[in-house]
């Protein structure tokens, strides 16, 4: 989900909330709810994202550590396929002190 006014320049990863200039903020709680991902499906989304921006490892550390930690999910394959395949790189996490939009 991308917000509205939201500069995007890098690609925004699927399941998460993208605002400002190309920032991270979380996940899209609400539209995965919307679209029936049930609550199994939705932490492991969650703890793919905090692998993925909160844990601090390279790129493709997380990566490999989201393939390990959840093989038999589709949704976790999906977001680490996503992330392999961006050609301008992914938008990143959003920090504190970082403007808001």
């Amino acid at each position: 989900m991308v917000a509205g006014l939201a500069r995007v320049s890098r690609d925004p990863p699927p399941y998460f909330l993208v605002k400002g200039d190309s920032m991270v903020f979380g996940l899209n709680q609400v539209g995965l709810q919307r679209a029936g991902f049930t609550e199994e499906q939705r932490y492991v989304i969650r703890r793919a994202y905090k692998i993925l921006y909160r844990k601090g490892y390279r790129l493709h550390h997380a990566l490999r550590r989201i393939e390990e930690s959840f093989p038999a999910s589709p949704h976790a394959r999906h977001l680490v396929e996503f992330v392999r395949r961006s050609e301008r790189g992914i938008c990143p996490h959003h920090r504190r002190g970082t403007p808001r939009s």
